[in-house]
């Protein structure tokens, strides 16, 4: 049977894990922008992440990045 400690401990860890997760996520969309601010395709960033072409402009195609001001932010949607 698992403890109560137990549990605190691993839903500790767990909301540890999921803070790192969203930093790392953000990280990450901060460098898929900076790379299309570079001049990178969809078809080199889609081989680093490990997706199709068309998963990674559908999920960072909103993504900007100023080289100037090292800003990196997302445009809204356009409507359809």
């Amino acid at each position: 049977m698992v403890s109560a400690d137990d549990v605190e401990d691993v839903l500790a860890e767990l909301a540890g894990t999921v803070g790192g997760l969203a930093a790392l996520t953000a990280r990450r969309d901060a460098l898929v922008a900076r790379a299309r601010a570079a001049g990178a395709t969809w078809a080199e960033l889609a081989a680093v992440l490990g997706v199709t072409v068309q998963a990674a402009h559908k999920r960072h195609r909103t993504a900007r990045h100023d080289p100037d001001t090292g800003r990196t932010w997302r445009e809204p949607p356009l409507p359809m």
